[in-house]
C-alpha cells in the first residue's frame, strides 16, 4: 500500500474506492452517512476516516481525474 504521508489519501482503481484517513485513532467502527459514503469512526467517537465507493461516479467527470489522480494509488 502506498501512502501520502500529507494526506492520507488512498485510491483503490480496481474497487474504485477514494479513502481518506484524518486520524491514527484506532479504527472501531464503519457508519454509512449516504450513499456510497462511509465513516470510520473510533470507540470514542472521533472520525478516522472516510471511504467513498464509486468514486468516479461520486465527482463530477471534470473533477473526478483530478481528485482520484492526486491520490496515491493502490492496486
Amino acid at each position: 500500500m502506498s501512502k501520502n504521508s500529507s494526506s492520507n489519501i488512498w485510491y483503490d482503481s480496481e474497487e474504485d474506492i477514494l479513502a481518506i484517513q484524518v486520524s491514527e485513532k484506532k479504527y472501531w467502527k464503519s457508519v454509512e452517512i449516504a450513499p456510497n459514503v462511509v465513516v470510520d469512526i473510533s470507540k470514542t467517537g472521533q472520525i478516522t476516516g472516510f471511504e467513498i465507493s464509486n468514486a468516479k461516479k461520486s465527482f463530477r467527470k471534470k473533477d473526478a481525474s483530478l481528485v482520484l489522480s492526486s491520490a496515491n494509488k493502490r492496486k
